[in-house]
């Protein structure tokens, strides 16, 4: 089969599963979900997948990857700064415009961080689909999709509560998702072209879908050094360490 039919047909699905998310809120009263859009990202299924797909870029092919260990790692960086720098940027551009509801701005960052997020699951669908062994990437594809699925939830949520209809929420789930088929193409295409590349698009949607989890444990590391760094204690154990130096050298 085509690659580039195969990996319409990655994008497709992913895409599917995003817009079949979004038609589960109809569901809200029948079932009694309790859909919010902040309980939905806690998830940490895009730390999950991307963990999944960045292992996949290192055990599918040992010896290509080895050879470009180096550029691997870079794909994986630049994943992670891809979405990092992304969302600081909007953020800052959502400040700019003058957007005074807070909650309004953090719907509309989601959605624009959601589009963007397309690209790397989009091109990790495409790629996916052409492995060589179709266990793995049909294992790929379902976690992209089970991802998606809570992503599409999530962005009807947000469209909602930005004040459109169901309807509207519904078609902005739609057109979020189409971004997701047009990178599985590009992906796809990629990875026809050599099967060096197949491994670093893994490793690049895989650091984009752990970028958030990383940020926030550079935060986390940032925020505990400095208090230890600013503790009495900490204070005392240096001068302490300096005086037993000095003395060892005296001697």
């Amino acid at each position: 089969m085509d690659g580039l039919f195969l990996g319409l047909i990655g994008g497709a699905v992913a895409s599917i599963a995003t817009v079949f998310g979004a038609f589960l809120i109809f569901f809200n009263d029948n079932f009694n979900f309790k859909f919010n859009k902040d309980s939905l990202s806690k998830l940490r299924l895009d730390f999950f997948v991307g963990l999944l797909l960045t292992t996949t870029a290192a055990s599918l092919y040992p010896a290509t990857f080895e050879r470009n260990i180096n550029l691997g790692i870079a794909a994986f960086i630049l994943g992670v700064l891809f979405l990092i720098l992304s969302k600081s940027i909007l953020k800052n551009v959502l400040a700019a415009i003058v957007i005074n509801n807070i909650e309004e701005q953090r719907a509309i960052l989601f959605i624009l961080v959601v589009m963007l997020k397309n690209i790397p699951v989009g091109l990790a669908a495409g790629a996916a689909m052409n492995l060589s062994h179709s266990g793995v990437g049909n294992s790929l594809l379902a976690a992209l999709v089970f991802h998606n699925l809570f992503d599409g939830t999530a962005l009807v949520l947000c469209f909602l509560s930005l004040g459109f209809d169901s309807l509207i929420a519904i078609m902005g789930a739609v057109l979020v998702s189409v971004v997701t088929i047009v990178a599985s193409l590009f992906g796809s295409f990629l990875s026809l072209e050599s099967l060096n590349i197949l491994p670093l698009i893994m490793a690049f949607a895989g650091g984009a879908l752990m970028s958030a989890i990383m940020q926030e444990a550079g935060s986390l590391v940032k925020k505990e050094s400095r208090r230890i760094l600013l503790s009495p204690k900490f204070g005392s154990a240096i001068v302490v360490m300096l005086i037993f130096i000095v003395w060892k050298e005296l001697l």
